[in-house]
């Protein structure tokens, strides 16, 4: 189980370093952006909006983490 949790944190450092480090490269005000990002897109539309947690980092490395920790209690919700 700590395997898996640690496999999926790396995981989660490698997307969010990417995603964020594209959005530096493409607006001038990245930490404001990337502020938003978390705020509105992973947190609030992710859980109100259908279909767009799948779109979410968050979603990704939960995923992982279910597949590899293979405990029928760490389902996602």
């Amino acid at each position: 189980m700590l395997i898996a949790m640690l496999v999926a944190e790396v995981f989660a450092v490698l997307a969010y370093g990417a995603l964020f480090l594209l959005l530096s490269l493409l607006i001038s005000r990245a930490l404001l952006a990337g502020i938003i990002y978390t705020l509105l897109w992973e947190t609030t539309f992710s859980r109100f909006i259908p279909g767009v947690r799948l779109l979410s980092v968050r979603h990704f490395v939960e995923s992982i983490y279910v597949r590899l920790a293979n405990d029928p209690a760490a389902t996602m919700d």
